[in-house]
């Protein structure tokens, strides 16, 4: 009977640590083929906002061959090009859209050092991603579409729910065979 309330223990315990856990990955691509730019990506989200949004704790996009990564937080970009709030909206956002007006933020070092700013215009399903860095001009402006491609689970979150099923298995395993239900046990 020990063994039984141990194995109840750790299955519990798994069940309550597993939605603390539960980041979400989404993997998306911007297109714009009047420019014929091409993009792809993954958002992982982290915290809700409480209005059906989420903030991007990482990610990255390929655009046009280079890898930009995220940049965490809100406000002013490094640059100071771009205002951003890395705002996410899975099921689209309180105006219809993905991302917002104010948009995600990302940007590389070495490369080019340019930044990359994907935001909601106003008219669905349009996207702008503007690209560049302050220097009194406007960055390079480029109008799109922004689509998800795919969620991906979480592995840690799969993990948990595998080693939960393997504890009640291995718990009623341990049960039934102590009751004599198996025959030869």
């Amino acid at each position: 009977m020990k063994k039984l309330s141990l194995v109840s223990l750790v299955v519990a315990a798994a069940l309550a640590i597993s939605p603390v856990v539960s980041a979400q990955t989404y993997d998306f691509t911007y297109t714009d083929p009047a420019n014929l730019d091409f993009g792809t990506g993954y958002l992982v989200l982290g915290a809700s906002n409480g209005f059906g949004g989420y903030y991007v704790t990482s990610g990255q996009i390929t655009f046009d061959g280079i890898t930009y990564y995220q940049i965490p937080g809100s406000g002013l970009s490094p640059s100071g090009a771009f205002r951003y709030d890395d705002l996410f909206y899975p099921n689209s956002g309180p105006s219809g859209y993905l991302v917002d007006s104010i948009g995600l933020l990302f940007g590389n070092s070495g490369v080019n050092n340019l930044e990359i700013n994907i935001w909601g215009t106003g008219s669905i399903p349009n996207y702008i991603l503007w690209t560049g860095l302050y220097n009194g001009d406007w960055p390079t402006q480029d109008a799109g579409t922004f689509a998800l491609a795919s969620s991906v689970p979480e592995y840690g979150s799969l993990s948990m729910l595998f080693l939960s099923i393997v504890g009640l298995a291995g718990g009623f395993f341990f049960k039934a065979r102590h009751s004599g239900l198996f025959l030869n046990a």
